[in-house]
């Protein structure tokens, strides 16, 4: 064998394990595709619960009140009645079951006439399996044994089980046997087999199609559903922080006019991290400093006393008092 044709063999092979996990990758995908639907239309549906509505042209809110404006905004995003009524639509085009499991063929849900090429097949796969069903009627007739069923044996279908003794049609073609019996493949059968394999081949032709489709469709929702997912994802992150600050005690910071002298003033702050491993054996601190007065610190102790711990806590309370967007009061 040539250089080239032994890497023409080896492309051919990584082609194919290219393929394998390319194949894994989009059924992996597909599942958490509509994971990630169905969260959408859970959560949408709950928080459309809070009736929380836009203001008026006059101002006035027409239902429940939030004062924050950013909450609203991340809620009414996440509840948007198009987000919910899309990712319905969506999911009632797929099979979670199949898709967890990278049932191609099985994917999709035919309705309201979408993906006919896929309803076609499906068509022709069922003609080609009641055929074969129909076959057996034949066959006990011709064996005269009214209890004959098809049989399948590792992988191979719809086999005709005889004793050895037993004659039968010459075109009949022998698949195994064991010591006693014979299991053949009749030529309808085999004809039959192979109709139903062409079907297969074309059911997954027209679901890759379908697929590629789907996807191309979906284009025109990924903005919107993008946009609510970002918003779920502010909402559970406002959501764990306010739980936090109510179970930890803390509070709001509030902050001094432009025109005011830079100053903070921290009453017996807590390191986060280390309140949480110490417990109650954890002693607060404050900090004052001030522009027109004591603007400047120096922490002194002995090893393990505390130092770095202090001057931690002042650090991570000035970052988490700037957890609003708008405000960029403390730099480095």
């Amino acid at each position: 064998m040539s250089l080239y044709e032994n890497l023409s063999e080896d492309s051919r092979a990584d082609h194919q394990v290219d393929n394998v996990e390319v194949l894994e990758q989009r059924n992996h995908c597909l599942s958490l595709f509509i994971s990630v639907m169905q969260a959408i239309l859970f959560a949408g549906k709950q928080l459309q619960q809070l009736h929380i509505e836009e203001k008026d042209v006059n101002k006035r809110v027409q239902s429940r009140t939030l004062h924050s404006a950013l909450l609203r905004k991340l809620i009414l995003t996440a509840s948007s009645s198009c987000v919910i009524a899309n990712a319905a639509k969506l999911l009632s085009t797929l099979n979670k079951e199949a898709a967890d499991k990278g049932n191609l063929p099985n994917l999709f849900i035919i309705s309201s006439g979408e993906f006919p090429e896929v309803a076609k097949a499906r068509s022709l796969i069922q003609s080609a399996k009641e055929k074969l069903d129909l076959l057996i009627g034949l066959y006990r007739k011709q064996l005269r044994m009214n209890n004959l069923e098809f049989m399948s044996v590792s992988g191979t279908t719809h086999l005709i089980k005889c004793t050895c003794r037993l004659k039968v049609p010459s075109n009949w073609v022998k698949v195994n046997s064991t010591k006693k019996t014979v299991r053949y493949h009749p030529p309808e059968v085999l004809s039959a087999l192979d109709q139903l394999s062409l079907a297969n081949e074309e059911l997954m032709i027209a679901c890759r199609g379908a697929l590629d489709s789907f996807l191309r469709a979906f284009d025109k929702y990924f903005s919107e559903l993008q946009a609510a997912v970002q918003a779920l994802a502010s909402s559970d992150c406002l959501h764990s922080l306010a739980i936090l600050s109510r179970s930890k005690n803390y509070v709001r910071p509030v902050f001094v006019g432009d025109s005011e002298p830079v100053q903070m003033h921290i009453c017996s702050g807590r390191h986060p991290v280390l309140e949480t491993v110490l417990q109650d054996n954890f002693v607060p601190n404050d900090t004052n400093l001030h522009a027109d007065g004591e603007y400047c610190e120096i922490v002194t102790g002995p090893n393990m006393g505390g130092k770095s711990c202090n001057i931690g806590q002042v650090a991570l309370i000035a970052i988490k008092a700037q957890v609003e967007p708008t405000l960029d009061i403390v730099d480095s």
